[in-house]
């Protein structure tokens, strides 16, 4: 019997807690016209000394003799079966690497439309997203050394003549570079908290005043160069 499997895979995103009673709700009542021979939903929690499994009208208290911040992976699995030999299951995986959807189809040709479903309720409610800050805030830090590097040269350039652009680009440059290595020195000194998967309300910070001060510093040393370029160009206009 052939067996495929569909996945979607996005960065971690903790689910709050409402959300996942939601979630659980509507799993419950996923695919109805479907009208599988056996539906079966599971919810597995992780921590490090948590672990509790609870499936169907048993979930409602898998949450209740714990407390939420100390659990950092949590699953979520819904099992359709067309028959004895065929049938689908989603994995719903919350956890420090990722948020992960996964989709096995064993012989019911239901899978696609199965995790095309899931997902688009995941991203309509939010639960997982693209993460454009995360993504962001990634890409500046491959940069940060060689923002170190390009404001030590304005800054020789600067000193040898003096000139005030030189000066305005020397302060973006090692600014967003200082940023982001002083952030990385905070880390190391005073590490982050475990990963929590579930949290009480959605706090909907996306965006670190860290990662707004790289963009601002960088954009400062930009404009100030692209401010020279076209005056050197208008200024050879005959």
């Amino acid at each position: 019997m052939e067996k495929r499997n569909h996945w979607n895979i996005y960065p971690p995103k903790p689910i709050t807690e409402d959300a996942f009673f939601e979630l659980v709700g509507y799993l419950r009542n996923f695919k109805q016209g479907l009208n599988p021979t056996e539906r079966l939903l599971t919810a597995q929690i992780f921590g490090e000394r948590i672990q509790s499994v609870k499936t169907n009208d048993d979930i409602g208290s898998i949450l209740d003799p714990f407390v939420i911040e100390d659990i950092n992976v949590l699953k979520i699995f819904v099992l359709l079966r067309k028959d004895q030999e065929k049938s689908v299951q989603t994995m719903i995986e919350i956890s420090p690497q990722h948020t992960h959807i996964n989709t096995s189809d064993i012989g019911a040709d239901w899978g696609y439309a199965v995790q095309a479903d899931i997902n688009n309720y995941l991203l309509e409610k939010k639960i997982v997203s693209k993460a454009f800050w995360l993504r962001l805030n990634n890409f500046l830090n491959i940069l940060k050394y060689p923002f170190l590097i390009v404001g030590a040269v304005y800054y020789i350039l600067w000193h040898f003549n003096n000139n005030s652009s030189y000066l305005v680009k020397m302060i973006g440059f090692l600014v967003a570079g200082m940023a982001l290595l002083f952030r990385d020195f905070y880390i190391f000194f005073k590490p982050s908290r475990p990963y929590q998967a579930i949290i009480k309300k959605d706090k909907r910070i996306n965006i670190s005043i860290n990662t707004i001060i790289v963009i601002l510093a960088f954009l400062t040393a930009v404009l100030s160069l692209i401010k020279e370029i076209i005056s050197i160009i208008f200024s050879k206009t005959p």
